[in-house]
C-alpha cells in the first residue's frame, strides 16, 4: 500500500503554489471565508481544503497524495481524476475571490470608492454623503507612495463633485457652496504628470540596466516643458522631475545638489515609498560618479548612508534591514576610513538582517572590516565561514580572499587563486555580463601587478597605474592603485 501511494501523483498544482504564499493568518481567514454559504455552497470544496491544508506550508508531504485525498473524499468509489480537478477548479477560485476581496477590504479608500458608487446608483444621498465625508479623511491617515496618493486623491475629489452636482440638481446653493471643478482638473493634471514622470524614470532605469534604446520622445517633451517653480505646493513632483535631471542632463551634478537640499528642506512633506525611491537613485549615482574619479562623491554616499540609518529608511516590508544596505554602508564607511563608525555599524545592526543572509553578510562585512585593519589572517578566517549561497557573495569574497593573499605576500597562492577565478568567472553562467566583465578586469590588473612587482618594472607599472586609473568599470580601484604607488 505504501508503495502504491509513493508511485502516485502529488497533490501538487496551481492551487498549492498560490497556498503556499498565504499567511498562517489567511490560512485561517480562508477556512472562514469558505465556511460562509454566501461565498461557497459545495461542502466537498470545504472538505478538500481541509485535507490539503494540514499540509501547510510546504505542500511537499508525501501523504499529500491525489488517491488518498480522493479516498477521503468519496469513500468506497473508484479514483476519478476528473472529479477531483473540478473541485480543485472550485477551490482555487474562490482562492482567488478570498484574496481580492480581502484586498479591497483592506483598503479603505478603495472600499468607499465602490460603496459610493453604488449608493449613488441606489439613490442613497444620505448614506452617500455620510460616506462622502468618511472619505475625505482616509487618504491622510494611510501611508501609500505619492503616485497612488494623487491617483486616489483625484478619483475622491471627482466623485465627491460630480456626485454632490447629479444629486442636488436644481439646488445651486448647494451646488455652489460645494463644486470645485477646476481642484479636480488640478488634482488629474498632477496625476497624471507624476504617473508619466514615474514611467520615464523607470523606462530610463530599464535602459540602462539591459542596454536597451526606447522610444522616449514624448516623455522627453513632457519633461522639457515642466517648471519646478511651478510646482513648489508639490514637492514630489520636483522630486522626480530632479531624479530624471540626474539621469539625462549634462548638469547633472547641479540636479543632484538641488536635490539634496530640496529633501532636506520638504522631507516632512514627502512619504516614505517616495523617499526611500529618491536615496536609492542617489546612491546609484553617487557609485557611478564616484567610478569616474569624483572622489567628493564618497562623502556624499557616506552621509547618505547615515541619513537612512538616522531615518530608518532602510527598513523593508519585514522591518529587516537589506543585506545589501548593510554591506553597502559598511563599504562606504570603510571607503571614508571611518573605522570606528563601521565596526559599532556591523555589531549594532547585526540582528537586523534577515536569517536567511545575515550570518553570511556579517561574517563577510567583519572580513572587510579586518581587512582595512590589516589583520589579514582574521580576515581569511572569517570568509571560510560564508556559506556560499549567493552568487554576488562568493565572487565579492573570492576576491576579498585574493587581496588578503596579496598583503600576506602568499603569491604562489594567489596566482593558483587567479587561475581558478578566471575558471570560475568563465564556466559560470549565472554571473551578469557586466559584473563578469568587472571581475575579469580585476583578475587581469592583479595579475599583471604581481608579475611587474617581481620584476620591477617601473615603465610598465606607470602604465598599469593609468589603464586602472581610467578602467571605468572596476572594482577595487583604489586599493589596487595604492599597491602600485609604494614599488614606484
Amino acid at each position: 500500500m505504501l508503495h502504491k501511494l509513493l508511485c502516485c501523483p502529488m497533490y501538487n498544482n496551481n492551487l498549492t503554489e498560490l497556498l503556499k504564499t498565504f499567511t498562517p493568518g489567511e490560512i485561517k481567514e480562508f477556512r472562514e471565508f469558505l465556511n460562509c454559504s454566501y461565498y461557497n455552497k459545495r461542502i466537498a470544496v470545504n472538505k478538500l481544503y481541509e485535507l490539503i491544508s494540514i499540509f501547510y506550508p510546504g505542500f511537499d508531504n508525501d501523504l499529500l497524495n491525489k488517491e488518498k485525498i480522493f479516498e477521503k473524499l468519496f469513500p468506497g468509489k473508484k479514483y476519478n481524476d476528473s472529479s477531483l480537478r473540478v473541485l480543485n477548479h472550485y477551490l482555487t477560485e474562490l482562492a482567488e475571490k478570498f484574496l481580492v476581496h480581502k484586498r479591497i477590504e483592506e483598503n479603505k479608500i478603495e472600499y468607499t470608492l465602490q460603496l459610493s458608487d453604488i449608493l449613488f446608483e441606489k439613490e442613497q444621498n444620505k448614506l452617500l454623503e455620510k460616506n462622502l465625508r468618511r472619505s475625505s479623511g482616509y487618504l491622510d491617515s494611510i501611508n501609500i507612495n505619492a503616485e497612488d496618493y494623487h491617483f486616489y486623491k483625484f478619483r475622491l475629489q471627482s466623485q465627491n463633485t460630480y456626485f454632490r452636482f447629479a444629486s442636488n440638481y436644481g439646488n445651486y446653493d448647494k451646488i455652489i457652496a460645494k463644486t470645485d471643478w477646476n481642484d479636480v482638473f488640478i488634482d488629474l493634471r498632477e496625476y497624471y504628470l507624476l504617473k508619466s514622470i514615474v514611467m520615464y524614470l523607470n523606462v530610463i532605469n530599464q535602459k540602462n540596466l539591459y542596454k536597451k534604446e526606447f522610444e522616449t520622445g514624448s516623455f522627453s517633451q513632457l519633461i522639457e516643458n515642466i517648471k519646478p517653480v511651478d510646482y513648489e505646493n508639490s514637492p514630489v513632483i520636483k522630486l522626480y522631475y530632479y531624479l530624471i535631471k540626474l539621469k539625462t542632463d549634462k548638469d547633472h551634478e547641479d540636479y543632484y545638489f538641488k536635490l539634496k537640499n530640496m529633501i532636506l528642506r520638504t522631507k516632512k512633506n514627502l512619504n516614505d515609498f517616495d523617499l526611500i525611491g529618491a536615496y536609492v537613485q542617489m546612491g546609484s549615482y553617487c557609485t557611478l560618479r564616484i567610478s569616474e574619479g569624483e572622489g567628493k562623491f564618497k562623502r556624499e554616499l557616506f552621509e547618505l548612508y547615515k541619513q537612512e540609518i538616522e531615518e530608518k529608511t532602510y527598513l523593508m516590508s519585514d522591518n529587516t534591514m537589506s543585506p545589501l544596505f548593510f554591506r553597502n554602508a559598511v563599504v562606504s564607511g570603510l571607503a571614508m576610513k571611518e573605522y570606528e563608525w563601521t565596526n559599532n555599524f556591523i555589531h549594532k545592526y547585526r540582528p537586523e538582517l534577515n536569517k536567511k543572509s545575515g550570518d553570511n553578510y556579517f561574517y563577510y562585512c567583519l572580513a572587510k572590516y579586518e581587512f582595512e585593519m590589516e589583520n589579514f589572517e582574521s580576515s581569511i578566517e572569517l570568509l571560510s565561514r560564508i556559506r556560499f549561497d549567493e552568487i554576488y557573495m562568493k565572487l565579492n569574497s573570492k576576491i576579498l580572499y585574493m587581496q588578503n593573499l596579496y598583503e600576506l605576500h602568499h603569491f604562489d597562492n594567489l596566482l593558483h587563486s587567479l587561475e581558478s577565478f578566471r575558471h570560475f568567472l568563465g564556466s559560470d553562467k549565472l554571473i551578469p555580463e557586466e559584473r563578469k566583465k568587472s571581475c575579469l578586469h580585476f583578475h587581469n590588473h592583479l595579475k599583471k601587478l604581481i608579475t611587474l612587482k617581481a620584476r620591477s618594472l617601473k615603465t610598465e607599472l606607470a602604465l598599469l597605474k593609468r589603464n586602472i586609473s581610467n578602467d571605468k568599470i572596476l572594482k577595487n580601484k583604489d586599493w589596487l592603485l595604492e599597491k602600485i604607488d609604494p614599488v614606484q
